[in-house]
């Protein structure tokens, strides 16, 4: 596996290992989580959470649309 080398300052080095500590394990294994948390290619769960929060019921599903009544696209 490749490994990656960081310059960190004093005080998020301390925090990274105290995360680890509290997780019990080891800081390439929480780095390494956190970095894959962070850039995987999905929504964060916080956003999800919110999908059906909103109970106003002003908030209604539009009639679908008649899709015959488009318009042939043009060739480009």
């Amino acid at each position: 596996m490749p490994q990656l080398s960081l310059y960190i300052d004093d005080m998020t080095l301390a925090r990274v290992n105290a995360a680890a500590q509290a997780q019990g394990t080891s800081v390439s294994k929480l780095v390494r989580g956190l970095l894959a948390r962070d850039l995987a290619d999905t929504w964060p769960p916080e956003f999800l959470a919110t999908l059906g929060a909103i109970t106003d019921p002003s908030f209604e599903r539009p009639a679908e649309l008649d899709l015959t009544l488009d318009r042939p696209r043009a060739d480009l």
